[in-house]
């Protein structure tokens, strides 16, 4: 299921279990477009499924003590086009009720209609054929899941959970860091979280087979933050939709995701991407799968280097010397205190940069949760399809919580349970008012600190390490 289906049952199922709690007489009906066959109006198809006049329902006239609730899925295949007078298909007399019901007080009657644009050129153009106020609609992120429902979708479906409750069957701290994990994996989507519980319960299932032994904790959490789930995710709906997207439509979202370009000279692409649920009306990816997949758009296209370093270290230097700066020097995306660019900006270019700088053989990986505010996440991994070696590397910018970043990396930090063979933490600073005395007191809080040091213009720049110190010549 995707996202807005997963929710429209799950709203069913919880309406069902509160009347039953609360003693409350009441009528929930559950009902999808899709049963409408071609060319068949509403109310015969919502009769020849409940055994039940439409008419009757949507003016509750007989039930006058019981409140009736109206689920409907897939409402989009009855919008209306635009620059027509008619719905697309034959649903005036649903459409009717619903204005009725908006406008009457006392009605007893309660309508969730789901829809979605999704990968469907054709109702990019229609919408509902009456105005419904903003503050009766709700969008992608007012669906995601709050921490309680997302523990209780683990406790209900994950086969595995008594792998994360005390012996009494209680919360513990196993339980709490896999829920942190999936909510940091998929943003709290219902449909993602539906989905990866699926994958993990596949993972649990075959490791029991080959093992005879359920996978501990650990082992969940790192195929949560490896990678392993990503494939599935992106097949389903909520992220697919991303595929519609032209080479031109991808080159001007990544603008506009790193704020090269403004808002305004893309209104129709950005009206697109968010009617197809891949952005939010405040620009954000509606999820971070949304923002992986995006990513991993953006590099497949960029030609791979024909042999890997040697090192992690040398991996860094290779890719700060065919790092965009022209990019970043002209992007929009910057602090508004400041000017200097913002971090999501050298996310993307940084790891466009790492990309290009390994050969086929290796896969780079963008975990977005740093992307997103979140804290579950290293930003970059580098590994080999052989899993011959696997490499961390986080960024940071003008030396913010580089005690925090490093404590990650420790034996008992978040990123412990990654097995990593080497790791970085990469500094990117402005050297308007940076003293030398203040780098070389960063640096010797850790060798696996790189602190990059760049002016306003791009003309000068200097990679810092316990180590070595390295001038770079930046393509401008």
């Amino acid at each position: 299921m995707t996202g807005k289906t997963s929710m429209a049952t799950l709203v069913s199922y919880a309406l069902f279990q509160r009347c039953e709690k609360m003693n409350k007489n009441a009528v929930i009906y559950e009902f999808s477009i899709l049963n409408l066959a071609p060319g068949e109006a509403f109310a015969p198809a919502f009769k020849s499924i409940f055994n039940t006049d439409w008419k009757d329902v949507a003016t509750s006239r007989y039930l006058q003590e019981e409140i009736v609730y109206l689920i409907v899925d897939e409402v989009q295949m009855i919008f209306q086009e635009s620059g027509s007078s008619s719905p697309k298909r034959k649903s005036s007399t649903f459409w009717y009720r619903v204005k009725g019901i908006m406008t009457e007080r006392n009605c007893k009657v309660r309508i969730l209609m789901f829809a979605a644009y999704g990968s469907n050129f054709d109702y990019l153009e229609y919408s509902t054929t009456i105005d419904i106020p903003p503050e009766m609609q709700l969008g992608i992120k007012d669906m995601n899941l709050r921490h309680d429902e997302l523990v209780e979708l683990v406790l209900k479906h994950f086969v595995g959970v008594e792998r994360l409750q005390n012996a009494n069957g209680d919360e513990n701290t196993s339980m709490r860091l896999f829920c942190s994990q999936l909510e940091y994996l998929t943003g709290s989507h219902v449909g993602l979280c539906i989905t990866a519980i699926k994958l993990l319960n596949e993972i649990y299932m075959s490791c029991i087979k080959s093992a005879s032994s359920p996978p501990t904790v650990k082992y969940l959490i790192q195929k949560m933050q490896d990678g392993s789930l990503h494939d599935g995710l992106i097949t389903t709906r909520a992220v697919r939709s991303l595929n519609t997207l032209t080479q031109e439509e991808l080159d001007c979202l990544e603008r506009i995701s790193n704020g090269t370009d403004r808002r305004t000279d893309h209104e129709k692409i950005v009206d697109t991407c968010c009617r197809r649920g891949i952005l939010l009306d405040s620009l954000e990816f509606s999820s971070p799968v949304m923002k992986r997949f995006f990513i991993q758009k953006r590099v497949g296209v960029i030609k791979r280097a024909k042999y890997l370093p040697s090192t992690l270290q040398d991996l860094i230097s290779r890719a700060l010397s065919v790092i965009d700066y022209d990019c970043i020097k002209n992007t929009l995306g910057k602090s508004a205190l400041n000017d200097i660019p913002l971090e999501t900006v050298w996310q993307m270019e940084f790891f466009k940069s790492v990309h290009r700088s390994t050969p086929e053989s290796i896969v780079t990986s963008a975990d977005v949760g740093a992307i997103f505010g979140s804290n579950g996440f290293i930003d970059f991994t580098v590994y080999a399809k052989d899993k011959s070696f696997l490499w961390g590397i986080e960024l940071l910018r003008e030396g913010n919580r580089i005690d925090e970043h490093i404590q990650r990396f420790s034996r008992v930090g978040r990123h412990s349970s990654l097995d990593l063979r080497d790791f970085c933490l990469i500094d990117f600073r402005r050297i308007d008012n940076i003293s030398q005395q203040k780098i070389d007191e960063d640096l010797r809080r850790s060798t696996k600190l790189y602190i990059v040091c760049y002016d306003a213009p791009f003309s000068n720049i200097t990679l810092y390490n316990s180590q070595s110190t390295k001038c770079i010549q930046p393509s401008l």
